[in-house]
C-alpha cells in the first residue's frame, strides 16, 4: 500500500487522474503485477467525472520494462468502512471475472459501462464476512446471487427467508443444525458446523427442511420477529431452548429434553 497525502483529489477527476495515481504508487514502491488490480481509494465525499459512478474498474498498460497490463481502479467512500468493502467486493469480483470489458457479462453485453456479474440486482445483496460488508455477485453455475463464503454447503436466501437444507453431505446425512442469536441481535445458525449469521432484521423467517436421516435440531434462541419453520424429513429431533434457558428469555420446561416432531412443526 501506498499513501499520497500531498493533496486530495477533488470531486470531478477523471480514469485519466486515476491510472497516474496508480503509477505514482508503482514508482513508489509497489510491485507490477500484470494480474494485479491495483485500487485507488478516495477520502469521504470525492466524486469522479461520472456523478452516477460510486466505484469503478479499467485497464491499460504501462512501460516497466517493456509494456505490461495494468489493471486499476477507483473505491470512492462516504467515511464508513461498510461502503469501502462493499465497493472493493464489487470491483475486485468483476476485475477478476471481466478485467477488459470483454470477458464474463451479464445479458445484455455492454461494450462500453460493461454489465458485469456484481451490476444491477447484484447490488441489492450483501453479507458480513468476517465483520465485513461484502457484495453479491451472480453465478450462472448456482444460477443465483452469491456470496463466498467458504462453507461447502448452501444457504438460501431469498426476500429475507433463510432456508436451510440437510441432506448436503449426502442422502440420509444425519445433519446437526442449531438456531441462536449473534451478539448484534441477528440470526446465527449452523449446518454440520458450518456458521452462517446476519445483521439484525436482514432474516425475517428461517425454513430448515431437516431431510432424510436421523437429525438433530437445537434452537437456543431466535431472533426477535423472525419466524421459524421446521420440516421433519427422517428421524429427528428438536430441542427448544438452551440448558440455560428458554429461547427469547421465556422459560421453557422441555429445555433439556429431546423432543419428536411431526412432518411440519
Amino acid at each position: 500500500m501506498v499513501l499520497d497525502t500531498a493533496s486530495d483529489p477533488s470531486s470531478g477527476f477523471s480514469t485519466t487522474d486515476i491510472y497516474n495515481v496508480g503509477v505514482y504508487g508503482l514508482q513508489h514502491g509497489l510491485a507490477l503485477n500484470s494480474n494485479a488490480l491495483y485500487l485507488v481509494i478516495t477520502p469521504p465525499g470525492i466524486a469522479s467525472d461520472n456523478p452516477l459512478e460510486g466505484a469503478y474498474h479499467t485497464y491499460g498498460t504501462v512501460n516497466f520494462h517493456g509494456t505490461q497490463p495494468f489493471n486499476i481502479g477507483w473505491i470512492g467512500t462516504d467515511g464508513t468502512l461498510d461502503q469501502a468493502t462493499t465497493y472493493i467486493s464489487h470491483e475486485v469480483v468483476e476485475a477478476m471475472t471481466d478485467p477488459r470489458g470483454d470477458a464474463w457479462q451479464v445479458d445484455p453485453r455492454n461494450t462500453v459501462s460493461w454489465n458485469e456479474v456484481a451490476d444491477n440486482e447484484a447490488q441489492n445483496y450483501t453479507y458480513r464476512l468476517n465483520g465485513y460488508r461484502v457484495q453479491s455477485y451472480w453465478s450462472p453455475a448456482d444460477g443465483a446471487f452469491k456470496v463466498d463464503d467458504g462453507n461447502s454447503q448452501n444457504f438460501y436466501v431469498n426476500n429475507g427467508q433463510l432456508t436451510v437444507n440437510g441432506d448436503q453431505f449426502g442422502y440420509g446425512y444425519n445433519d446437526t443444525i442449531v438456531v441462536d442469536v449473534n451478539a448484534a441481535g441477528g440470526v446465527y445458525l449452523t449446518l454440520n458446523g458450518q456458521v452462517v449469521t446476519f445483521d439484525p432484521g436482514k432474516i425475517t423467517s428461517i425454513v430448515v427442511n431437516t431431510g432424510a436421516g436421523s437429525n438433530s435440531v437445537s434452537v437456543n434462541n431466535e431472533a426477535a420477529g423472525v419466524a421459524l419453520t421446521i420440516n421433519d424429513g427422517g428421524s429427528d429431533s428438536v430441542r427448544i431452548g438452551s440448558y440455560y434457558g428458554g429461547v427469547q428469555g421465556i422459560l421453557d420446561p422441555f429445555r433439556s429434553a429431546t423432543r419428536r416432531i411431526t412432518p411440519t412443526w
